[in-house]
């Protein structure tokens, strides 16, 4: 071979070592496109406030208010290690549920611009201070939703509470 030809050879060589390089680095670009995607995609369905649907967020915000009422009715009969328990449970549960509704697109709602403008724990602090008065009321103050005439004593608000934990199957919260 000439050296013209040889120049030539060595010249396609080198296009086809730079063509092929930047072919594969493109393919390692797309490849790396598609891996974020789909870590992206894998994450947002694995926390509950970036990709909760409607059903989820009502189940979160039912296993909330479920919680810390049996928290209360717990606390009654003076069982601090399960209404400990159910105060954790609800605490999630609520924190998941207001995350999941802060992150609703609803440029409309009072409530949703108001939740955002505050912290979520304050937000579920207010949620536990409603369903824990609402279930001291109800063993204490109420009788099937009558007002009684005078609050039940200590005995048998006791009683009452460990009624309510049984028929709400409050040990079966998780």
């Amino acid at each position: 071979m000439d050296h013209g030809t040889q120049d030539r050879v060595s010249s396609l060589s080198a296009a086809t070592v730079i063509y092929s390089l930047g072919d594969y680095m493109s393919r390692v670009a797309i490849v790396a496109t598609i891996a974020t995607t789909i870590a992206t995609c894998i994450l947002a369905f694995l926390s509950p406030s970036l990709a909760a649907s409607d059903a989820e967020i009502g189940g979160l915000g039912d296993k909330m208010s479920g919680a810390f009422r049996c928290s209360t009715y717990a606390s009654l009969f003076h069982d601090q290690k399960e209404q400990q328990r159910l105060f954790q449970i609800g605490l999630k549960a609520g924190r998941d549920y207001v995350e999941g509704l802060k992150s609703r697109d609803d440029p409309k709602s009072e409530t949703l611009t108001f939740m955002r403008g505050v912290s979520t724990d304050f937000v579920v602090g207010q949620m536990y201070e409603a369903q824990s008065t609402h279930a001291y009321d109800e063993i204490v103050k109420y009788q099937n939703g009558l007002p009684l005439n005078q609050p039940l004593d200590a005995t048998a608000a006791k009683t009452q509470a460990e009624l309510s934990y049984r028929k709400s199957n409050c040990s079966l919260i998780q």
